[in-house]
């Protein structure tokens, strides 16, 4: 994880929804997770990952957001 100040280039909601598909598409990025560059191994043959699997903690650390309050992607 890292700032989400280090994101350039796109919004914090572009940015977001691009991690939320990645997420749910099972992708995994390289070591610079604000670049959203995908890793060599993906897993894009598995099912769909839900978000519901997750609890607000985790959203918040996926998404770059403070607490429930600031999460509010679908």
């Amino acid at each position: 994880m890292s700032p989400t100040t280090f994101v350039h280039g796109q919004t914090l909601d572009e940015f977001r929804e691009k991690r939320k598909q990645m997420l749910e598409n099972r992708c995994t990025t390289t070591h610079w997770s604000t670049e959203l560059v995908l890793s060599l191994d993906n897993h894009t043959d598995l099912p769909k990952l839900s978000l519901d699997k997750f609890d607000v903690y985790q959203k918040a650390l996926i998404f770059g957001t403070n607490d429930e309050n600031d999460f509010c992607l679908p």
